[in-house]
Formats: C-alpha cells, structure tokens, sequence
C-alpha cells in the first residue's frame, strides 16, 4: 500500500532532525579538538581533597588546533614480519670450498680455492715453510684467447709484494686435482704445482646467501614509520658431511635455519643496508680461521666496517684464543716484532714519517738513543699492544690496528699488523695446536 503524503513529510522531518543532532555531535566531539583533562587540584583545598574546577566554556567551544594533538606514549609495533629469502638464483647457488695439499716448486704447499663455477675461481695458496702467501684469481681472458682458456690460467699475486705479475698454467680446470706450471714467480723459473684436494686435518664446506628485507618497519611513539631492516644479507657457513667434524662444532660451522634467521634479525642495524661476508684464512693442521667482514651501509650517511675473527681446534672441537696460543708474557716481544715492522716495512711508511708520531718519540730517544728500543717502550706506554684482534692466517699472524694511534689525520681508519710465523715462534706457547702446526710445518 503506498505512503500518505503526511507519512512521507513525518519521515522527511524525522530525517532532517537525526542530521541535525549529527551534526552538533560532530561540532563538540570534533577529533582535532583537545581531549578535555582534569585541572590539578585547588592549591587552597586540603590535600585530600578532589575538587576540581570545572573546565571553561572557552574550551568546550574553541577551534580545532592546527598542531596535531599529543599522542599517548606507546611501546614500538613492528609491523609486519620481516621477508626471509635466500637471494637470487645466482646467490641461492652455494660457494664451494675447495682444500689442496702437495707440492709447488717441489716445497710442501696447501691451497684454498673457491668457486660457483670452475671458470670463476678465487683464493689463496702458501708454501708450509717459507714466503708469503698469495692471492689466486681468474682473470679476464685477453682477446686473442679463447674463451675455454679461462678456468686454465689463474693470476697470483702476493700479498705485501709488489713484485711482477706472475700466473699458474694448469692442464685443466680446477678439479680433484691442480697440476700445471707457476711462471713469472719469485724465482724467475718454472715451477711445477702438483696438488691434490684432500681434507685431512680439514674440513669440507661451502658458504651459502640468506637475505632478510623489505618489509620490517618500525612506528616509533610519534607515530613515525621507519624502516628498522632494510636489508641484512649473511653468508653462512655449510657442512656437507656435519659427522666429519666434532658434535660441538656443527652448530657453528653449518647453522639451521632458525639460527641463521635469528643471525640476521640481531645483526641489522636500524636504516642500514648491512652486508656480511665470510673468507676462511686457514684449514690446516687441524686448525681453522676465519673472518666475517661486516659493512653497514647507512641510508643517507656514511658507511661503517667492523671485522669479527674465529679459531677452532678442529681436533679437540673447541674456540681458541690467540693469545691462549702465545706465552703468558708475550707483550714485550711483540711490541719489538711490530716496532721493527713499523721502522723498516714499506706498508708502514706512512706511520713512521708522520711529524706527529715522530714527536711523540722523540722523549724516548733521549733516555736511550736506539731507535728500535724506543719505538718499543713508544709501542708498550701508547698502544694496546695485544693480539685480542688478531687473526691466524696460512702465513703468520694479523692483528688489526686503529691508524688514529699513530697520526691523528686518520682517526677512524684501520690498518693491518702482519707478524710471520718464523719471526712469531719464541712466543708460541710449547703444547698448543699453534705449535702442533708448525712443528708439522717445519717451523719449530
């Protein structure tokens, strides 16, 4: 039955009416307003007493304010959950390391090599007994070369020497065996490599990329958003065959997936691009290094480098300390190790001709006119001499140093200490895996 028009102005009226309320709700409740507060008490009340005054009409009626109102101090939401991917399909694919004892130029050698592919090889070797060690690398292929040559032929090149270029010739690609010839080397001859990949007293791995991004942001309790983790990429250690090493080290050298998720979420920092690479310095002897170099690229600002160092006992599956390997009162003479570096190693002109170094010897060259000694006492009075940053390496010993210490023109630059083995071995502690090593080297 259709509607009277009396029933339908009735509803009109009702209609307008609701608006109407709505729309003096809205003028008094606006939500830009400021929420009305109770007034502090009435200094001249007693103190129990809950009088409070009543708020001005002035306030009920004023404006919406044109700053935002105060927000309520709240804990920080992180919202949503972070993005967990293992990279790209040329990340996903692991890193694989390779170990080679035997022989170059007829002396005891071992090599670490590692590769995606074998026609993009890097690493190092080193001779057990004597010299320094060496960079291996692929190098791009000349043009007149084809380009099959290119896994045949790696470049080396020492570290600390400037000598000339030199390479290694090999039969084939790098395999179970290296076998060729090294040219150009300190000797000036050819020198036949003759290696073999082997693991005793070593240890397989493989490095694999996880990635954490995107999608980890922060509302502060200004209600500020921010991202907390852009983007966190680690590469971790793989174990291949986890029974070949002892049940404690597993966890270490090859970490589940919860662990290594749990890596990435503690070690991002807030609105930084952070990138953690891992290099093995040694797997010999039942010893094994290495390091993770992490840079922290800040969005907007400057970059950051930090360095963390680790030494295993393969044998015994246990941490080592550098300074557990060294005799308890080793300072002294690594102090006069460094000082002779520092006085006479090219690496460390810089240092050594600097005004403001030179001064601040200058009052130990008075008490005893020996350069050597003084840089020494120098050494001992300004610098941590201490192998607490240090790093065992195929060749001897690194320990990483601020410049700062020395010329105030670079507080925040950093530089590296190299000791030999042969010149570290009267502060070697007898007994230690340390000095297991080099007895089996020939160096003790």
């Amino acid at each position: 039955m259709p509607a009277s028009p009396n029933s339908r102005f009735l509803m009109a009226a009702m209609v307008l009416l609701l608006l109407f309320v709505a729309a003096y709700e809205a003028a008094v409740r606006w939500p830009g307003q400021p929420v009305l507060a109770a007034q502090p008490p009435n200094p001249a009340a007693p103190p129990d007493s809950t009088t409070v005054s009543e708020p001005s009409l002035t306030a009920l009626a004023s404006p919406a304010p044109t700053t935002p109102p105060v927000q309520t101090e709240h804990a920080p939401q992180r919202t949503p959950r972070p993005v967990f991917t293992r990279g790209n399909w040329w990340a996903r694919r692991p890193r694989l390391l390779h170990r080679y004892v035997g022989t170059v130029g007829g002396q005891p050698a071992t090599a670490l090599l590692e590769w995606q592919n074998p026609d993009s090889v890097s690493g190092s070797f080193y001779l057990h007994r004597r010299g320094p060690g060496y960079r291996l690398s692929t190098p791009l292929p000349p043009a007149q070369h084809p380009v099959q040559r290119r896994g045949w032929v790696l470049a080396v090149d020492a570290y600390g020497w400037s000598g000339s270029s030199s390479e290694w010739r090999l039969h084939g690609k790098p395999g179970a065996t290296l076998t060729g010839t090294w040219r150009g080397g300190p000797t000036g001859r050819f020198q036949p490599v003759m290696l073999r990949e082997d693991y005793t007293n070593g240890v397989r791995l493989a490095i694999q990329t996880w990635w954490v991004h995107g999608n980890y942001t922060i509302t502060d309790a200004h209600g500020r958003r921010y991202s907390a983790v852009p983007v966190v990429r680690y590469e971790f250690m793989h174990l291949p065959d986890p029974a070949s090493v002892p049940p404690a080290l597993r966890p270490i050298l090859s970490p589940g997936p919860a662990g290594r998720r749990g890596l990435l979420l503690e070690g991002g920092d807030g609105d930084c691009i952070t990138d953690q690479k891992l290099s093995v310095q040694l797997n010999d002897f039942g010893l094994f290094s290495y390091s993770y170099e992490e840079y922290c690229s800040i969005i907007g600002g400057a970059a950051d480098e930090r360095y963390r160092y680790a030494l295993l006992d393969l044998r015994a599956g246990r941490w080592l300390t550098p300074m557990s390997q060294l005799i308890p009162d080793y300072q002294a003479g690594l102090a006069r190790l460094l000082a002779h570096h520092l006085l006479y190693d090219d690496e460390y002109w810089l240092i050594r001709h600097d005004s403001t170094w030179r001064r601040q010897l200058t009052p130990y060259l008075r008490t005893r006119p020996d350069t050597l000694a003084a840089t020494t006492r120098w050494l001992l009075a300004n610098t941590p001499v201490s192998v607490g940053k240090s790093l065992l390496t195929g060749t001897g010993l690194e320990i990483a140093d601020w410049r700062g210490n020395y010329i105030q023109a670079f507080p925040r630059e950093t530089f590296t200490w190299f000791i030999p083995y042969a010149e570290l071995r009267p502060l070697v502690r007898p007994g230690t895996p340390l000095a297991r090593m080099l007895r089996a080297r020939g160096l003790w």
